[in-house]
């Protein structure tokens, strides 16, 4: 599971800050014997440090996977003009 939060302190303190962690479980409450690393953000921020997607406080890897999956891709996507 993936959560985002998100506090908008700009105003008062000058920065804003995120939180974007993943959490690892069975819907049956059992043991997470095996979790999910194919690629890890550290990755990402190799070059895009930091990682920082849909406006900038999405910051891990297993959130984008949430949504960005081969099933969930759009099979008449619109033409895009460069």
């Amino acid at each position: 599971m993936y959560v985002y939060s998100r506090r908008n302190t700009i105003e008062m303190v000058g920065k804003e800050y995120f939180s974007d962690p993943d959490y690892d479980f069975l819907p049956d409450g059992g043991e997470v014997t095996e979790t999910w690393g194919s690629l890890q953000t550290a990755t990402c921020n190799a070059c895009h440090d930091p990682l920082a997607l849909h406006g900038g406080p999405r910051r891990a890897v297993k959130g984008c996977v949430t949504c960005h999956q081969p099933q969930s891709i759009d099979p008449t996507p619109a033409t895009r003009s460069t």
